[in-house]
C-alpha cells in the first residue's frame, strides 16, 4: 500500500514503500566492480588529453577566445565573434590562469565535466528507477561511444553533457519536492548554464521546461507549484536575453558559416549508442523481462508521473529533431555532437530499461552493445583521432617555427581552415575579426608580437580583399618586416590560397628565404624586396 510521506517542504505526497526504497542495495563487490569500470573509462579516455601538447583546429580557436593575453575581451570574442557563448570559455579561462598555459588545461573543464556526468545520471537514476537502473547507468554514461571524441576537446561539448546530466537530476528531484526552493534554483541554474554554453542547447532546455509545464499545468498542480515554475521560467528568460543579439548575428550569418556543407551519413547521425544499445534495451525490457514482480521496477515512478516520457523526449526524442533538421535546414545540423546535451537521458531509458531484465541478461547484453559500439566508431576508447591527428601535430611545429625564426612585428597571413573566413570580403577591416580566423598560428606557440590576418575561404575572394592586403603588404615593406604565409596544405582550398598569397608577394619583389612543408600545412616566410 502506499504511504504517506511528507517531502523537504512539508507537501505531502503519495509515493509506494518500492519507490521510496526502490530495491535492495547492490552487492559491495559489484558496487566496487561497477566503480572501478567507471574510473578505468574515464582513465583512458583522458590519455590523449595529458598526452598530446598540440591543439586542434577549434581548440586554436578556443584559446584565442579564452585566453587573457589576446586583443580584446572573453565576451567581446565570444558573443560578437564566435558562434558559441562564453561559459566554456570561462572555464577555460579559470583553468588556465590556475594551471598554466598547458594543452591539457585547456582541455580540463570539458574533462570535468564528461567526468561528472556519470555520477549525475547514477544519482538521477537512484532517485527514479532504483538501484538496478543505478548500478547501470554511470557504466553506460562511461563507456558511451559518442560522447568521448567530441566531449574531451577544449570545446564546448563536454561541458554540455556535465550540464544536462545535472539538469536530468535536479529535474528528478524537483518534481520530487515541487515547491523546494532549493532545487527550483539549482535547476533554473544548470538550465541558464546550458543556455551560455552552447546556442543549440536551446532546444534542451525548452523541451525539459515545456514538459513539466505540461506536467504541472495538465495536472492541476497546486498553484504554488504553478508559479514557481512560471518564476524560473521568468528566471530563465532573464538569464538567457543578454544572448539574444549574439544568437541572431549566428542565425543570419548561417549561410555565409555552411558553404562548406558536409553530408553525414544517417547511421552517424543516430550514433553508436542508439544503433548498438538501444535494441538490446529494448529485448531486456520487454523479451526478457524479469518474471518477479519484486524486481522489476516501474517506468513509471508512482509519484512522477511524466517522468519516462520527459526523458524520451529530451533523449532520442532531441537526437531525432536534429536528424530532421539536418534534411530541412542544414546537413551541418546533423552531426552528433549537436544533440549531445540529449545522450544523458537517452542513457537513463536504456538503463531503466535493462534493470528490467531477467538476472543474467541485462549486463551481458549492456557490454556486448558497449563492445559493438566503439567497433562501430572504429578506435578504442584511448586514442582520439583528432587530438592524435597529424593536422595538430603539425601546425604545432608551424607555430614553434615563426616563433623561433620569426622577428617581432613580422606579419603573418593564415589559411587556417575555419570556414569564418568566408566572411573576410565583409569584415576584413575588422582587425579582431581578421586575428580571429588567424588564431591557428595564435599566441598559444607564437608569443612573439606579430599583426595577424585571415586569408578567405575561397583563393577566388582574394581579389576583393586586395585593398586590405596591399596596405598591409606595403606598410610591412615600409618598415623593412618580413612576411609569413602559414596555411593549411591537406585541403585544396588551403592550397591555392597559400599559393595566390605567395605568387602576389613574389610579383611585387617579395623572395622566399624560408619554405617548411609538412603533412598537412605549409609555413613560408618572404623578405621585402630591396629598398
Amino acid at each position: 500500500m502506499p504511504e504517506r510521506v511528507r517531502n523537504e517542504d512539508g507537501v505531502a505526497s503519495a509515493i509506494s514503500s518500492r519507490q521510496t526504497m526502490p530495491s535492495a542495495l547492490p552487492d559491495r563487490a559489484l558496487g566496487g566492480l561497477a566503480l572501478a569500470l567507471i574510473a578505468a573509462a574515464c582513465l583512458l579516455a583522458s590519455l590523449p588529453v595529458w598526452r598530446s601538447d598540440a591543439l586542434t583546429l577549434d581548440e586554436h580557436a578556443s584559446y584565442w577566445i579564452a585566453a587573457e593575453e589576446n586583443p580584446g575581451t572573453l565576451l567581446q570574442r565570444s558573443l560578437e565573434y564566435s558562434a558559441t557563448p562564453p561559459l566554456s570559455f570561462a572555464l577555460q579561462r579559470a583553468a588556465l590562469d590556475l594551471l598554466g598555459k598547458h594543452a591539457w588545461a585547456l582541455r580540463l573543464p570539458s574533462l570535468l565535466a564528461l567526468w561528472a556526468a556519470p555520477l549525475f545520471v547514477f544519482l538521477a537514476a537512484r532517485s527514479t528507477f532504483g538501484w538496478r537502473a543505478a548500478m547501470l547507468a554511470p557504466l553506460l554514461m562511461a563507456w558511451h561511444p559518442d560522447l568521448w571524441e567530441p566531449g574531451r576537446l577544449a570545446r564546448t561539448y563536454g561541458v554540455t553533457v556535465g550540464l544536462s546530466s545535472a539538469v536530468l537530476y535536479a529535474t528528478a528531484r524537483w518534481m520530487q519536492a515541487p515547491t523546494s526552493w532549493r532545487w527550483l534554483l539549482v535547476w533554473t541554474g544548470f538550465q541558464a548554464a546550458l543556455l551560455w554554453n552552447h546556442y543549440v542547447n536551446v532546444a534542451f532546455v525548452a523541451a525539459v521546461s515545456g514538459l513539466l509545464a505540461v506536467r504541472w499545468f495538465s495536472k492541476s498542480a497546486p498553484p504554488l507549484v504553478r508559479g514557481r515554475l512560471l518564476l524560473a521560467g521568468l528566471l530563465l528568460l532573464v538569464f538567457g536575453a543578454p544572448l539574444i543579439p549574439a544568437f541572431v548575428r549566428v542565425w543570419e550569418l548561417r549561410p555565409f558559416l555552411e558553404f562548406i556543407r558536409t553530408s553525414i551519413p544517417i547511421e552517424r547521425q543516430i550514433g553508436a549508442f542508439a544503433l548498438c544499445l538501444a535494441l538490446p534495451a529494448i529485448l531486456c525490457g520487454s523479451v526478457f523481462r524479469s518474471r518477479k514482480p519484486a524486481v522489476v521496477p516501474s517506468l513509471e515512478p508512482a509519484a512522477m508521473p511524466g517522468w519516462m516520457g520527459l526523458l524520451l523526449v529530451v533523449g532520442p526524442g532531441l537526437q531525432l529533431l536534429f536528424v530532421a533538421l539536418s534534411f530541412l535546414l542544414s546537413p551541418t545540423l546533423g552531426h552528433p555532437r549537436y544533440a549531445l546535451a540529449g545522450a544523458p537521458a537517452t542513457v537513463l531509458v536504456v538503463a531503466a530499461l535493462l534493470a528490467r531484465a531477467a538476472n543474467g541478461i541485462a549486463v551481458p547484453l549492456a557490454a556486448a552493445g558497449v563492445v559493438a559500439g566503439w567497433v562501430f566508431v572504429g578506435q578504442p576508447i584511448w586514442v582520439s583521432p583528432v587530438i592524435d591527428s597529424a593536422e595538430a601535430a603539425d601546425w604545432k611545429v608551424v607555430g614553434e617555427v615563426v616563433q623561433a625564426e620569426g622577428v617581432e612585428g613580422e606579419t603573418i597571413f593564415v589559411y587556417g581552415g575555419l570556414v569564418e573566413a568566408g566572411l573576410i570580403p565583409t569584415f576584413g577591416h575588422d582587425l579582431l575579426f581578421e586575428e580571429y580566423i588567424a588564431s591557428r598560428v595564435g599566441r598559444f606557440f607564437v608569443t612573439t608580437p606579430h599583426p595577424r590576418y585571415g586569408l578567405p575561404l575561397l583563393w577566388t575572394q582574394l581579389e576583393h580583399c586586395r585593398p586590405i592586403y596591399d596596405a598591409v603588404i606595403d606598410d610591412a615593406g615600409e618598415r623593412g618586416k618580413s612576411i609569413w604565409i602559414a596555411c593549411a596544405t591537406d585541403i585544396d582550398l588551403g592550397r591555392d590560397a597559400g599559393e595566390a598569397m605567395r605568387v602576389l608577394l613574389q610579383r611585387q619583389g617579395w623572395k622566399v628565404t624560408l619554405s617548411r612543408d609538412l603533412s598537412t600545412a605549409r609555413v613560408q616566410r618572404l623578405s621585402p624586396p630591396e629598398q
